[in-house]
């Protein structure tokens, strides 16, 4: 028969009942470390750390903690099918819709992977971001070194508010074929430190807006010359306006 827990009255093991055999323990009704009273445990008895319980009061009623120090395997849906409901496979569980579920009502999802990857290998993932009352709904990616988005087919990014693609070194845009640009009102803005110095990304002067190796002469359709551009002539020394 059990007694009232030490320095605690009102934690009684009266009803307490457990059952031990070489291998392990089955116990309803006992007491842990920090006077929690669970309603049924199960203990590997080689290993303390192996166990399974259900507790029933104090600030962990209602919680089930399993603790596996060799690792935990589960294995589901059998007897269900890859197929989407139809008329002839109606049932969600004979579909595979709900082949494994996990639903937290109220509160987080939490995984914590200390030291190992995350691996999720499926036909298609899908990801709903929604909040009914628009406080949520955001997804978001924290990578302390990089992200890579590779696709064989189509990749698609949309912003029907903003869309910001921004890089504190270099930000590239390549179309091995071709690159469409296309604004109703575009606005290109260099805030370079570096004006009147040849970029570091040109190989040669040709390369420099608003500098020709001919003479003016030589390049019909230019507009006249002004202090914005700057001509030059290897062989002439041709120099714009203001010397430069």
């Amino acid at each position: 028969m059990g007694k009232p827990a030490k320095g605690d009255p009102n934690v009684s093991t009266r009803w307490a009942w457990s059952k031990q055999t070489p291998d392990g323990i089955l116990s309803s009704g006992d007491l842990s470390a920090d006077k929690v009273k669970h309603a049924w445990q199960l203990k590997n008895s080689y290993d303390p750390r192996h166990y399974i319980v259900m507790d029933a009061d104090g600030r962990r009623k209602g919680r089930t903690s399993l603790e596996a120090p060799g690792g935990l395997g589960l294995k589901v849906g059998q007897d269900c099918s890859r197929e989407e409901a139809t008329q002839t496979v109606a049932s969600d569980i004979a579909s595979g819709n709900n082949a494994l579920s996990i639903q937290v009502e109220n509160g987080n999802l939490n995984i914590d992977c200390q030291n190992g990857d995350l691996n999720i290998i499926a036909r298609n993932i899908n990801f709903k971001i929604a909040d009914k009352d628009n406080e949520g709904g955001n997804f978001t990616v924290n990578a302390t070194k990089k992200i890579s988005l590779i696709s064989k087919g189509n990749t698609f990014l949309h912003g029907a508010v903003h869309c910001v693609v921004s890089s504190n070194n270099m930000l590239r845009c390549m179309g091995d074929i071709k690159l469409e640009l296309i604004s109703g009102i575009c606005l290109a803005t260099s805030d370079s430190s570096r004006k009147g110095t040849k970029p570091d990304l040109y190989k040669s002067d040709d390369f420099i807006p608003g500098r020709y190796t001919k003479k003016r002469s030589q390049n019909p359709g230019v507009r006249q010359q002004t202090g914005e551009y700057n001509y030059q002539d290897p062989a002439n020394k041709i120099t714009g306006i203001d010397g430069r």
